[in-house]
């Protein structure tokens, strides 16, 4: 498969193969190896590197020279000692490590590898060849997008401008085990046969390694013990992240700043394109003088509002010599003075990352000269290795500089040996595809997509990610200048996830200790479902979650997925798996128990899509702030869904060093226990301690239960019922609990309450602040929650004897098209304003001015149930006052107030201008979406359903046809406009009932 090369020629490619396998005959063992000689001098080394890690290396001549991933730190060669036998079997040697058996036949020689019980698991049939079963599948090689099982592909690896190829050479078999080759030339891995799949390379000596599960989660840690552990990101990376456009200046960027502070959007760091240089793409190192006077005002403005900066960043590295640390440090250099020294926090590799070693041109590196040791290496062997070494490079030397981790975005398609450890992998130019689940499955910890935050779909994908990546390299992606409603929603989401970072960070973590990525296919949790073998339209983040899309697949910010093609790809009805097994809906807090099934699902407006949590989940979650950090973590909300016996762990350190990596952190243990007629929740004592650790510690425990909680002991003591969540909450420090809509509110000690941060009452919306008593402490001591639970008995409320009526409406205003409406509802009521449900009456509705009920009249009867009637209040084409009335014999009416109006039509283009792509003056396609919001005196008209028309005038070339769209929440919404030639053109938009509006494009 392999051969050794012993010339400083390029290499000629070709398929590297014996011509038939090799006749052995004897053996020996040395240390944890046994060594195979055979004809020709060739010798196949079959070393055992951990019991359950087999290493095979085959060579011509009897001699293996160091491989250049041990050379440079990329694979582990340093392991202890394993006892191993060898035993002669005539036709075979068997060789057993006490978790693996390998039985190596002789003439022809030819492996097997079989498990402690006895059952194979792996077998190469010939150089090339390795045996694959009917039922296997295989998974990983990096962020190809090709597909999540590769069985029935063939990918290349090898560095290059790419989507659908592998980035590293390493795959994972249904079998229980994985594949790693240790050769850095190009490689082909061919599973399209039907018994065989094949692995051929252009050069070098066959060196692989198989490591034995069975579960992938054993795979992926011994994998990553041999090729490195992922590094933790600074906590501040796991926030929102922002990355402005090409061109824009320095008032851009803080005014970009000041829009998320103002739309209470939080948000960690923002980054620049090529345009902050002088000269873009020239690498020099130099910011440009118009565009950015004064970089360290700016920097240290953003530092002030608690925003880190960072750098898109390039140039011309060097081509040879770089093997060499000292050359690809003097490489690094100019950074620390024209960026870090200045605050610069992080960097973007950007497109492609050999940009760094060739400028914009993809030339092969240039390593025909002799680099010492063991013998002469070509271009052809340092391809695949080159980003590894400039990315390993880049991220020693900025701890080396500044004490502190920093996180780059490297393009998911230059991955490449070791490239997991590396904080963080974005999908690049490329659409998402099955890239991010295939990345994880190859041990990288941290991935992300380019958030589509101009679609719910999007936001809900996007801001659930490892990493949450707004990219507005070419395009304008600040959530206001989308509609109201995505607004709100990239709001809700950007909220949700800093509630989430102590969750996301202990998931972090865990890559740390055990090689466990954060995003998880469905597979990885669940090996033995056979549901989850290819499902890559969901997805779960850390040990709990479950990430739905709204559409059959993950998609991203290079994809353009309309409303109508959502609809289309899952018929309408969006659907979730959930593997066998207690899960919660995260909206709303049902559990129900999974056979192994897919449910459909639906989820609330403020939401985007199905969100799910696995039963058992402890999620560790702190408070919403304007970025991460700017309150101590002092109140951690531990957010437990019962099911069985679980355990979770809150995980600390200080967020910005490599301390942890010296033990500075701390953990803190947590367990649920599902009781005969209660829950037990115990929180051990925090163990450990680091630099700035918050002294003072309370917990808010909140359990989803259909249960009726009757006591709640504290170490042993009885808790006190509070009045109501927001008594426990924000009325009184003292501890207590309280049961409101399913979810049962612990507070475990006394000592605090929630309160408003800085901004006050008016900006404060979410008021989760924690105040502390006067001299409180609140030391982190481990407390043992018992809670009783009882069935729920649903008891009918209680009332007096019905005496009045009270009338409301859904919205108080409509638009004047014979169309929008609103739901009416009438509530009989007794004397002490209770609902009353027993008995039934005839509600008479009775409108006046410019609407009909539902029954197409101004008068209608509805019998009410459980005490209500409904029905439907619908504009008439008039404008004016409309007075609604409701009566019963007997009762004391009511009536309600809507008016009809002429709606106002507010215009927004997204983007709202043209945008250059680069300095060479191309710019950016033609398309644009308009969102048009129905609104009388500023408000929007929420009934608004009103079809709305839009029409082009001006510019030249092709204009689109004229479009409809149907308002929803009173906003219409004409997506991916799209204009063949530059500017000129106005769009107008009417409908009935409403004032038309203009406004011109670009």
């Amino acid at each position: 498969m392999f051969q050794i090369r012993a010339s400083a020629l390029p290499i000629v490619f070709c398929s590297l193969a014996w011509a038939a396998p090799p006749e052995c005959s004897s053996f020996r063992v040395e240390g944890s190896a046994v060594l195979l000689s055979c004809e020709g001098g060739r010798v196949v080394r079959l070393q055992a590197e951990t019991p359950a890690m087999l290493r095979v290396r085959v060579s011509p001549n009897g001699e293996f020279p160091l491989p250049l991933t041990v050379r440079w730190g990329f694979v582990k060669d340093d392991w202890p000692a394993v006892r191993l036998t060898a035993r002669d079997e005539g036709a075979s040697i068997r060789i057993q490590t006490g978790e693996l058996q390998v039985v190596a036949d002789k003439q022809p020689f030819a492996l097997r590898v079989l498990d402690a019980q006895g059952r194979e698991i792996f077998r190469q049939l010939s150089d090339t060849g390795f045996s694959m079963q009917p039922d296997e599948h295989f998974y990983g090689l990096g962020f190809q997008r090709t597909a999540l099982d590769v069985r029935g592909k063939k990918l290349q690896w090898w560095r290059a401008f790419r989507s659908g190829e592998a980035t590293v050479p390493f795959f994972l078999s249904t079998r229980g085990y994985g594949f790693y080759s240790n050769n850095t030339f190009r490689h082909v891995f061919d599973f399209t046969g039907n018994d065989r799949y094949n692995v051929t390379t252009d050069g070098g000596q066959q060196d692989y390694y198989i490591f034995h599960g069975p579960s992938f989660k054993r795979i992926l840690d011994l994998y990553t013990q041999l090729t490195g552990r992922p590094w933790l990101a600074p906590r501040w990376a796991l926030g929102i992240g922002y990355q402005s456009r090409y061109l824009i200046e320095q008032d851009g960027v803080i005014q970009t700043a000041r829009g998320f502070r103002r739309e209470d959007i939080p948000i960690d760091w923002i980054g620049l394109e090529p345009g902050w240089e002088d000269v873009p793409y020239r690498m020099k190192w130099n910011w440009s003088p118009k565009r950015f006077p004064a970089p360290d005002a700016m920097i240290q403005t953003l530092a002030g509002m608690g925003i880190k900066m960072g750098l898109w960043e390039s140039g011309d590295a060097p081509k040879t010599g770089y093997t060499d640390e000292a050359v690809r440090k003097e490489w690094y250099r100019p950074r620390i003075d024209a960026a870090i020294s200045r605050g610069i926090k992080f960097f973007k590799q950007d497109d492609p990352y050999p940009r760094m070693i060739s400028s914009q041109e993809m030339l092969e590196p240039e390593l025909n000269k002799s680099l010492g040791g063991s013998g002469v290496f070509s271009a052809a062997e340092m391809n695949n290795l080159t980003n590894s070494l400039y990315s390993e490079t880049a991220m020693k030397e900025y701890a080396r500089v500044t004490g502190e981790r920093t996180m780059i975005m490297f393009n998911g398609y230059n991955s490449s040996i070791a490239s997991h450890r590396w904080p963080f992998t974005w999908e690049a130019d490329f659409p998402l595809g099955t890239g991010a689940l295939s990345a994880s499955l190859s041990g990288h910890s941290l991935v992300s997509t380019r958030d589509r935050n101009e679609a719910t779909d999007g936001i809900h994908v996007g801001y659930l990610a490892p990493f949450v990546y707004l990219e507005s390299w070419a395009y304008y992606k600040e959530p206001w200048l989308y509609s109201d409603k995505l607004l709100d929603m990239n709001r809700y989401y950007a909220k949700l996830r800093y509630q989430l970072i102590p969750y996301l960070y202990a998931s972090a973590r865990q890559s740390v200790d055990a090689g466990l990525p954060v995003m998880r296919p469905m597979l990885l949790e669940f090996q033995n479902d056979r549901e989850t073998l290819n499902l890559s339209s969901q997805f779960m983040i850390g040990d709990s979650l479950v990430v739905g899309s709204a559409t059959a697949k993950l998609t991203s910010g290079a994809e353009q997925i309309t409303p109508e093609k959502a609809k289309a790809e899952t018929g309408g009805t969006p659907q979730i798996y959930l593997p066998k097994g207690r899960w919660y809906d995260f909206w709303s807090g049902q559990a129900v128990e999974s056979t192994g099934q897919w449910r459909k699902v639906s989820w609330p407006k403020q939401a985007g899509g199905p969100l799910w949590v696995r039963g058992g989940a402890i999620l560790p979650m702190g408070p919403v702030t304007q970025y991460e950090g700017q309150e101590p973590l002092e109140v951690v909300r531990l957010d437990v869904y019962p099911a069985g016996l679980s355990k979770a762990t809150v995980y600390e350190d200080d967020g910005r060093t490599y301390r942890y990596k010296e033990g500075a952190f701390a953990k803190t243990e947590v367990t649920a226990e599902e009781r005969r007629g209660g829950l037990r929740v115990a929180i051990g004592a925090r163990q450990g301690s680091f630099e700035g650790m918050p002294v003072r510690r309370g917990y808010l425990v909140s359990v989803h239960t259909a249960l009726t909680p009757t006591s709640v002991q504290a170490a042993g003591k009885r808790l006190a019922p509070a009045q109501s969540k927001d008594d426990l909450l924000y009325g009184s420090s003292a501890a207590g609990w309280t049961y409101e809509g399913g979810t049962l509110w612990i507070k475990p000690a006394p000592g605090w309450r929630y309160g408003y941060d800085t901004r006050g009452a008016g900006k404060d919306v979410d008021r989760d602040t924690p105040m502390w008593d006067a001299g409180a402490t609140a030391e982190a001591k481990a407390v043992m929650l018992d809670i009783a639970l009882v069935p729920t008995v649903e008891k009918k409320p209680v009332s007096g004897a019905p005496a009045e009526i009270t009338l409301n409406a859904a919205h108080q205003l409509l638009v004047a098209d014979s169309k929008s409406a609103t739901e009416v509802t009438a509530t009989v009521r007794d004397s002490a304003q209770r609902r009353v449900y027993a008995g039934s009456a005839e509600i008479r509705f009775e409108v006046q001015g410019p609407a009909l009920l539902s029954c197409g009249a101004k008068n209608c009867e509805v019998t009410a149930a459980d005490g209500q009637a409904k029905l439907e209040l619908r504009a008439t084409d008039g404008v004016g006052p409309i007075r609604v009335l409701a009566s019963a014999a007997g009762l004391k009416a009511s009536e309600t107030a809507v008016t009809a109006v002429t709606g106002e039509l507010r215009l927004q283009a997204s983007p709202p201008e043209r945008v250059k792509l680069n300095s060479d003056g191309a710019w950016l396609p033609l398309r644009i979406t308009i969102y048009a919001t129905v609104q009388s005196g500023g408000q929007r008209v929420k009934s608004a359903t009103t079809k709305v028309r839009l029409h082009v005038t001006g510019g030249s070339g092709k204009v689109p046809e004229d479009l409809e769209a149907e308002a929803e929440d009173g906003i219409a919404v004409f997506p991916n406009i799209f204009f063949e030639k530059p500017p000129n053109y106005v769009v107008h938009v009417s409908g009935p009932g409403l004032k038309p509006a203009q406004i011109p494009v670009f």
